[in-house]
């Protein structure tokens, strides 16, 4: 029904050009009756531009658009209108062409300059997208698109924080269904991982425009990452494994498990000594082997005997301690 209403609509705008052109009327009436059919014509168009984008007809709407743009070229409305739908059919050289004189000078349009950093972000010229989305928010610091193109140009160099603040300034500005920018910024939470976050704003989104089918595809995408990261701290968390406790050794079990301490034993010789010689003036002295000093005997000791050699032994007893960490 749709196809052949804009059918109608084209023969009819071809019936009108041709009888605009038959009238050969001179003079400011035939100046304000060409305005006037110039006007109608475009109307048409844009009517017939309008269905064929919401029926999804992206070459159709090119073409229509693209004879509006041929009258006017030097309207920016009509040429930011004109560099979207190319964009859309990913004709982006052609679109940036088309868009770029309305953005320079004093005179730019800020719906084209936005529309044109747009067109960048296809181009991936992430940079460029940047510096041509902040002037677009210079010009109009209340379009939310500005601030959609921003915070995509932004997220795309990882500069995640900075993105996050665009795309909310974006929600708060926007006129329409946010679900666009709701969905990027989702995506932007998702990948500093704010799952929750994410998902949250992904069932809001859905909520708001449901049937979004990119909507329905990153809500899937992300409860499965939020599922895997749970997954991933529970098993971190658990050990990998058990190792039984050892029974506690009974005092006689652990007293005979003990290794034995090492006792180190110094033996001492006493060597064999030659009978003295009697001393004058009824004094003794004796030799101590140890401290090599001379003492004076208190008793004058007997002759002494053959002595066989005796060990006399000093024992030093070491232990150890063991460190458990």
């Amino acid at each position: 029904m749709a196809s052949r209403f804009r059918a109608l609509a084209l023969a009819s705008l071809s019936v009108s050009v041709l009888a605009l052109a038959a009238c050969g009327t001179t003079g400011s009436s035939a100046n304000v009756a060409d305005a006037r059919g110039a006007s109608r014509v475009d109307s048409i168009l844009e009517r017939a531009a309008r269905e064929a984008k919401a029926s999804g007809n992206k070459t159709e709407t090119v073409a229509l658009l693209e004879q509006i743009y041929s009258r006017n070229q030097d309207d920016a409305a009509v040429a930011t209108s004109f560099g979207q739908a190319l964009r859309e059919d990913e004709q982006f050289t052609r679109a940036r062409q088309v868009l770029y004189p309305f953005t320079e000078g004093k005179n730019a349009y800020p719906d084209a300059v936005m529309e044109l950093a747009m067109v960048q972000l296809s181009l991936g010229q992430y940079k460029e997208a940047e510096l041509t989305a902040r002037k677009a928010v210079e010009l109009d610091p209340n379009s939310g698109r500005a601030y959609l193109a921003l915070g995509t140009a932004l997220d795309a160099q990882n500069y995640h924080e900075q993105a996050e603040v665009a795309f909310r300034r974006g929600i708060e500005k926007w006129k329409g269904d946010p679900a666009p920018i709701m969905n990027n910024l989702a995506l932007n939470l998702a990948s500093q991982n704010k799952l929750d976050q994410a998902i949250d704003m992904l069932q809001r989104a859905k909520e708001i425009s449901p049937g979004r089918v990119e909507i329905e595809r990153n809500l899937r995408i992300v409860s499965t990452l939020k599922e895997g990261a749970d997954d991933f701290i529970e098993n971190k968390q658990r050990p990998a494994f058990v190792t039984a406790k050892p029974a506690q050794k009974q005092p006689a079990e652990a007293a005979a498990a003990a290794p034995a301490a090492k006792k180190e034993v110094t033996v001492t010789e006493t060597k064999k000594q030659p009978a003295e010689k009697e001393k004058p003036a009824g004094k003794v002295v004796r030799e101590d082997i140890d401290n090599k000093q001379l003492t004076p005997a208190k008793k004058a000791a007997p002759a002494p005997e053959k002595v066989e050699p005796a060990a006399s032994s000093k024992t030093n007893v070491r232990g150890s301690k063991q460190n458990f960490n």
